[in-house]
C-alpha cells in the first residue's frame, strides 16, 4: 500500500537532511521502488548514462569525442530563437537574457571555444529553450519513466488560452553556469546530460536560510566571499549541509523539491531538463504558494490600509501572486481538478473492469492467468503510474489540498460574492471524490 497521509510522506522527508553524498542508480529498478525511496522521501539521485544511451539527441547531437555538434545543431535547429543568459552579469539577482537564433549562438559558441573561453568574452549560456513546443516532431529523447507522472506539463499541455510547458533545453559552454536557486513553485525537477559536465552544489529543505542576507535575499552565488561577512549573511556559520557532486555525460539527475541548488558547467554542455510536479510533492507547492501569499499581503499592506474593499484586495493579492509565482489560488484550484476529474472516471473504469474480469474467472473457472486482484490491475498500468494505487493516491493527494483550500482563511473569509463560488466549487469536487470512492469500494 502506497502512504498517502500527509503525516507519513513528511515522517520519510524528515530523514534527508542526514545525506552526505548523491546516490546513484546503475540499474533499472522498479517504478514503485523508485517511487518511494526517492520521489515520496524528497530524496536525490542519478540515474547512470544506460537511462539515456539509446536518446536520438545522444547519438546526433555529440561528436565521437563527446563534444557537441555545432554544424548539426546549426542546420538542424539554426533558425529557432532563443533566449541567452549572460553569466558574466548580474541584474536583479539573475544573470540577463536576451534572444539569438541557434544558428547564431552556435557561431558564437565555436568561436569560445576556439579561442579557449577568453576573459573579455561575454560568457552566454542558451536557457530554458521550449525544444518540444518547437520542434514536435523531433524525438530528441524519452521522459525517463520514473519521471512521466507529470501534473505540471499535464496541466499546462490542457490549457487552451496559453502556450507554455516546463520541458527545456540548455546549451553552455565551459564555465557557464545556474546561480543559486530552488526550481520554480517548489517542483521536482530532472535534469540530463546529452553531452558535457556539470558540477552541482545542493542544499537540504531549510539550509537556504543560512545563505540568506540581513534581507533575507539569498546569496547569488554560494562560493562569493560575501558569506563570510556576518554582518551581511549573520546565519552562514550555522550552515551544515552542502553536498557537491558531477554529473558525467548521459546521466540524469534527481532534484527533489526545496532542495536549492547551483550548477557550473565543468565542460561544453549540453542538457535536458523538466521541470514537474505530482502526488508526491504537491502539498510544497500549495505550501509555497500560501507562503508567497501571505508575503504578497505584508508587502501591500498599505494598499488594505487605504480602506480598499476586501472583494478588491484578495483580487489585487491574487494578481500580485500570480505575477510572482505564475500561478494563484484560483488557477492552483483549477489545475487540481484538471488532474483529479480523468482519474476519478479512469478508477472508475478499472473498477468496472476488474469486476467484469473476476465475475467471468469465477463462472468459468478456466482462465488461471487472472487468479487476484493484483494481477489483474496490472492489465491497466500501461502507463505504469495509471495503476490503480498510484491512481488512488494521486486521487488522495489531490483531495487533501482541496480540504486545506477550505482551511485557508486567506481563501475562505473574504466576502460571499468574490469568493463564494470558488469556495462551493471545492465543495463540490470533493463530494465528487467521495462518491467516486464509495462506488469503487477502495481504501483511502
Amino acid at each position: 500500500m502506497i502512504p498517502y497521509k500527509d503525516e507519513e510522506i513528511v515522517q520519510l522527508r524528515n530523514n534527508n537532511t542526514e545525506l552526505k553524498q548523491i546516490p546513484k542508480i546503475e540499474e533499472k529498478q522498479t517504478y514503485h521502488d523508485f517511487f518511494l525511496n526517492y520521489l515520496l522521501p524528497n530524496y536525490p539521485c542519478i540515474l547512470s548514462s544506460d537511462f539515456t544511451k539509446h536518446w536520438q539527441s545522444r547519438k546526433e547531437w555529440c561528436l565521437s569525442d563527446g563534444s557537441p555538434d555545432f554544424e548539426f545543431l546549426q542546420v538542424r535547429f539554426g533558425n529557432a530563437c532563443v533566449p541567452v543568459a549572460n553569466c558574466k552579469e548580474e541584474k536583479y539577482g539573475s544573470h540577463p537574457k536576451s534572444e539569438m537564433t541557434i544558428h547564431n549562438f552556435m557561431s558564437y559558441w565555436e568561436k569560445y571555444k576556439q579561442r579557449g573561453y577568453p576573459e573579455d568574452m561575454d560568457c552566454l549560456y542558451l536557457k530554458d529553450f521550449h525544444f518540444i513546443r518547437e520542434f514536435p516532431d523531433y524525438k530528441a529523447y524519452e521522459t525517463p519513466e520514473y519521471f512521466t507522472s507529470d501534473w505540471m506539463n499535464e496541466y499546462w499541455d490542457k490549457r487552451n488560452e496559453i502556450c507554455d510547458d516546463y520541458r527545456f533545453v540548455y546549451m553552455g559552454p565551459k564555465g557557464s553556469w545556474t546561480p543559486f536557486h530552488a526550481d520554480v513553485l517548489r517542483s521536482f525537477s530532472w535534469s540530463a546530460n546529452v553531452c558535457g559536465k556539470k558540477k552541482w552544489i545542493f542544499f537540504p529543505p531549510g539550509e537556504e536560510e543560512c545563505l540568506k542576507d540581513v534581507h533575507g535575499q539569498l546569496v547569488f552565488d554560494v562560493n562569493s566571499e560575501d558569506l563570510k561577512n556576518p554582518k551581511k549573511y549573520p546565519k552562514f556559520t550555522e550552515l551544515k549541509h552542502r553536498i557537491e557532486v558531477t554529473q558525467l555525460p548521459g546521466e540524469i539527475i534527481f532534484v527533489p523539491s526545496g532542495w536549492h541548488h547551483q550548477v557550473f558547467n565543468l565542460e561544453d554542455t549540453i542538457s535536458i531538463n523538466h521541470n514537474w510536479l505530482n502526488g508526491c510533492n504537491v502539498d510544497i507547492s500549495w505550501n509555497y504558494l500560501k507562503q508567497g501569499f501571505t508575503e504578497v499581503e505584508q508587502e501591500i499592506q498599505d494598499v488594505k490600509d487605504a480602506k480598499m474593499e476586501d472583494g478588491d484586495w484578495y483580487q489585487h493579492c491574487q494578481m500580485m501572486l500570480k505575477a510572482d509565482k505564475g500561478i494563484n489560488f484560483p488557477e492552483f484550484f483549477d489545475f487540481m481538478r484538471t488532474i483529479v476529474l480523468p482519474r476519478i472516471e479512469i478508477l472508475k473504469q478499472q473498477t468496472k473492469s476488474i469486476d467484469r474480469v473476476e465475475n467471468e474467472h469465477e463462472t468459468s473457472h478456466m482462465d488461471t492467468r487472472l487468479s487476484t486482484k493484483g494481477d489483474i490491475t496490472q492489465t491497466f498500468t500501461t502507463p505504469h503510474w495509471l495503476n490503480k494505487d498510484c491512481i488512488q493516491f494521486d486521487i488522495n493527494r489531490v483531495k487533501y489540498i482541496l480540504e486545506d483550500m477550505l482551511k485557508n482563511e486567506e481563501f475562505a473569509n473574504y466576502n460571499e460574492e468574490v469568493n463564494g463560488q470558488h469556495i462551493k466549487q471545492i465543495e463540490e469536487l470533493i463530494g465528487t471524490i467521495n462518491q467516486s470512492i464509495e462506488c469503487c469500494d477502495v481504501d483511502m
